[in-house]
């Protein structure tokens, strides 16, 4: 048998398909189908069942219940106090980032250029019998 027909047997307390059918608001021979699996269960399915039988879709499928977000004042989700600070200090932070990253792209090729110095100076040939120092690997 299905997993999760096995929690919707479980769920309902072992109601024949009938009186689930019932309960939820559907055909008798739709939640049947169902049931016996000979048709795959349609969201509204689940969405009614869920919504019934006060269970989240979670419980349905076998997932373990998470908690729900705070909600503060009528706020929609997503839009809390502690969303908005982790996003500005996210921000900061996303600055802060781009701020070091153009240190060092200009270090680097600071350091490029220093380097290619290096490099032009050690191809040259001395003055007046002077070496010039090489590189040391």
């Amino acid at each position: 048998m299905d997993a999760i027909l096995e929690k919707i047997i479980e769920i309902a307390d072992g109601k024949c398909a009938a009186e689930v059918a019932r309960i939820v608001g559907l055909p008798k021979r739709t939640v049947e189908n169902y049931m016996w699996g000979y048709r795959k269960m349609s969201v509204e399915f689940v969405q009614k069942f869920c919504e019934t039988f006060k269970v989240t879709p979670n419980r349905v499928f076998g997932y373990p219940e998470s908690p729900a977000p705070p909600q503060t004042g009528g706020e929609p989700s997503g839009d809390c106090p502690r969303c908005r600070e982790k996003d500005g200090r996210l921000r900061t932070l996303e600055g802060r980032l781009a701020e070091r990253d153009k240190t060092i792209g200009h270090q680097a090729r600071a350091l490029d250029r220093q380097m290619d110095m290096i490099g032009d100076l050690s191809k040259k040939q001395p003055e007046h019998g002077h070496a010039v120092p090489q590189r040391r690997k």
